[in-house]
Parts: C-alpha cells; structure tokens; sequence
C-alpha cells in the first residue's frame, strides 16, 4: 500500500509540475497582438568586455505581424538593412521606392544570404529578382487595398497591399515615402508558443510599436 501511495504521489507531482511550466500556460501570460514590438534583451556586458569590443552590438527591433497558436509568431527586424536599396532590384513597382533600403528581416546571422548580397553589389547594379526581391512590406498609408491593419500597433500600420495604388497615393498627394514605408527580404519566426518560452527567459521584452 506505501510503495502504491508513493507510486501515486509521484505521478501527482510530475503532473502538477508540467502544468506549471506547459507552453500553454506561458503562453497564457503574455497578450501578444500583431503590430506590437519586440526588443531583444543582450545580455550585460562588463566595462572591461565594453572597453576592448571594437564593434557595437545592437540588440533587434522586430515588429510583430503573426501570432497564432497554429503557425507560431513571425516578426520583421527593423534594424537589419542590407546593402541594397530598392532601385537595386529590376521590378517596375518598386522604383518609387529606389531610394529605400532592403531590410533582410530576419538576423544578420543569416550568413549566406549576406554574402551572397554583397557579391551581387560588388558586381551589378542590377540584383537578380529571385536573388533579393522583397516580399514583405509595412506602411502607415490609410485605405491601401490589400493591405491588413497590425492592430496592436500604437498608431497606424499595414502590412502588404497595392503598391502600385499606394505609389500612386504617395505622387498624387506629394508624399515622401521615407519614413512611411519598409521592404523586408525575409522575416523571423518562431513556433507556437516559442515566443513566449524566450519572453520567460528574459530574451525579449515586449514594446509599444
């Protein structure tokens, strides 16, 4: 009967503990909203580390357009440009932007990709559409068909849409699309509740956008 009730007390308590640390119970301590931004947390460095580093290392913004129990969480880093600017790229759409930068939009730990880049700078000054096209973009343009609001930004964001009929906005009404647009080649993901298992740990901290 001792040896039954020990067996017992056991299995209670491997049960009590995966309920207190199951993904879905992280996951349930965090409102996470596409649009919302992420900041990712470094790790402290000491002076002495501080003094002798010869490049700065800066943590990523990213912001949020995708989080669902289903596909996980997927984010644009704000902060990681490429090399190229759009008029780089031979797409017609694109070349009301010309004077914009690519994003890569995900970590610059991408390596292949960076270099397969700066290859193409050193060569052209025409990128190869499949090389480098960008296949994401945000804005702060109202009433663009086909875009989608990020409602858990603080102010106006979109993601996506007519860039032809957004070009056209930007001319008709004078607007200078710095500052109100970013292309993005890629972008991070996460698995379903892995966003929040790294916002646990203290990888990330949860910003306004």
């Amino acid at each position: 009967n001792s040896i039954y009730n020990c067996y017992l007390c056991y299995w209670l308590v491997i049960a009590i503990v995966s309920a207190v640390v199951s993904p879905a119970s992280v996951a349930d301590a965090y409102l996470i909203e596409p649009g919302m931004g992420l900041l990712q947390q470094l790790p402290e460095e000491t002076p002495a580390k501080r003094s002798s580093s010869t490049a700065t290392t800066r943590p990523l913004e990213i912001v949020i357009f995708e989080h669902t129990d289903v596909a996980g969480t997927g984010g644009l880093v704000l902060n990681c440009p490429t090399p190229l600017q759009l008029g780089n790229i031979a797409i017609p759409r694109f070349q009301m932007f010309e004077k914009l930068p690519l994003m890569l939009g995900c970590s610059l730990e991408e390596e292949e990709d960076e270099e397969r880049t700066q290859a193409a700078v050193t060569t052209t000054t025409t990128v190869p559409v499949a090389e480098m096209s960008p296949w994401f973009w945000l804005h702060n343009i109202d009433n663009v068909s086909g875009s989608f609001p990020l409602t858990g930004a603080a102010g106006p964001l979109y993601m996506g849409g007519n860039l032809e009929e957004a070009a056209e906005r930007l001319q008709s009404d004078n607007i200078d699309p710095k500052g109100r647009f970013k292309f993005f080649r890629k972008y991070k993901h996460w698995k379903p509740h892995q966003l929040e298992e790294e916002l646990e740990l203290g990888l990330w901290k949860l910003v306004p956008q």
